[in-house]
């Protein structure tokens, strides 16, 4: 029984006298619904990216791809992101574990364009699992709201849950962007 994992992908193979073969193909989609020029929402299965740079520490698109929902707006020089994700723990995948594990994440993202050649940015989410040692958890309502600190909320439900908190900021100086990010876990 032989298992590899592929960027995105998963195969699985067995060589014996009953030859058998798995696939699980990442297929991506979205629909994006935008109800006025400042505001979307959009559902779907892939990547998002948010941050700066090839590799941003706050989400980046390397890796597999997972199912969200996304709120985005752009008012002014303030552009904000609320994203709910979730897609299978990827250990438990590759290690054939035939209960695979759910996880979930929830995202704020505010960026702040001070001026044409600064911008602020800060992030926040949080990441759970669906099943825990205490039993199975699934999907917590609580983290839906998209105007609420998750450090607080996540100590008051007394989880132990994952919570990443980070900056950035960025300098555009005739065609250099400089940009500096900082992530905490």
């Amino acid at each position: 029984d032989t298992n590899s994992a592929i960027e995105g992908f998963y195969t699985r193979y067995t060589v014996s006298s009953n030859k058998s073969f798995e696939y699980f193909g990442d297929i991506r989609w979205k629909i994006i619904y935008k109800p006025a020029n400042f505001i979307d929402f959009g559902i779907g299965k892939g990547k998002t990216f948010i941050g700066d740079g090839y590799r941003s520490l706050f989400l980046s698109d390397e890796g597999g791809g997972y199912n969200y929902f996304r709120g985005r707006v752009n008012v002014w020089h303030i552009k904000y992101v609320w994203q709910i994700l979730g897609g299978y723990d990827k250990d438990s995948i590759i290690f054939n574990n035939e209960k695979r594990n759910y996880k979930y994440a929830a995202m704020h993202y505010l960026e702040w364009q001070v001026k044409k050649w600064v911008a602020i940015q800060l992030f926040e989410a949080v990441v759970w699992p669906s099943k825990t040692e205490y039993g199975t958890r699934g999907f917590e309502l609580d983290y839906i709201n998209p105007i609420i600190f998750y450090r607080p909320l996540e100590f008051d439900l007394g989880s132990g849950d994952n919570v990443l908190m980070g900056g950035a900021i960025r300098f555009n100086i005739s065609k250099l962007t400089l940009y500096s990010q900082f992530l905490l876990d």
